[in-house]
């Protein structure tokens, strides 16, 4: 925190009290946060495609005839 915005914070806490000297820090906390991630994002992961489940046994069998109930 630079010695200009200390100062400032310290005024605020003398002059106006402990809430505004609080909302006042808690104000330049946000902005540092938001300015610093807007000069390095945080690394996004890359998403991969789902890969598909695997087929089992049962599905890859031909159907089975069914016997039929007519005489041939």
């Amino acid at each position: 925190m630079s010695v200009n915005l200390r100062a400032r914070l310290l005024r605020s806490l003398r002059a106006r009290g402990w809430r505004e000297a609080g909302a006042l820090a808690l104000g330049m906390g946000i902005a540092l946060i938001l300015y610093s991630r807007s000069l390095s994002p945080l690394p996004t992961v890359p998403t991969t495609p789902p890969s598909p489940t695997p087929t089992s046994a049962v599905a890859l069998a031909p159907p089975t005839p069914t016997p039929s109930l007519t005489p041939s």
